[in-house]
C-alpha cells in the first residue's frame, strides 16, 4: 500500500467513525489518532538521528561577565 492509498484508508475510517458516534467521542479518538501519529514520527526521527556516545567535552573559562549574564538570565525566567 502507498502513502496515497494510507492517507485515502485513514481519512475514510475518520470519516466513517465521525458518522457513526458523538462529537465528544469523535474528537477523542481523533486527538489519539494525531498523538500516536506523531509519537511514530518522533520516535523514527529518534532513530535516524542515532545519538552517538558522547566524546569529550572541552569547557573553556568563562569571563566573570559572561557568568554573572547568564546567572542573570536564568532569575528572570524564573
Amino acid at each position: 500500500m502507498n502513502s496515497e492509498d494510507l492517507f485515502d484508508e485513514i481519512f475514510a475510517r475518520l470519516f466513517q467513525i465521525r458518522s457513526e458516534v458523538d462529537d465528544a467521542m469523535f474528537r477523542a479518538a481523533a486527538g489519539a489518532a494525531l498523538v500516536a501519529i506523531g509519537r511514530t514520527v518522533l520516535d523514527e526521527a529518534e532513530k535516524r538521528a542515532a545519538r552517538k556516545e558522547s566524546g569529550v567535552v572541552v569547557r573553556f573559562p568563562l569571563s566573570r561577565v559572561i557568568r554573572s549574564m547568564a546567572s542573570n538570565d536564568g532569575d528572570r525566567s524564573a
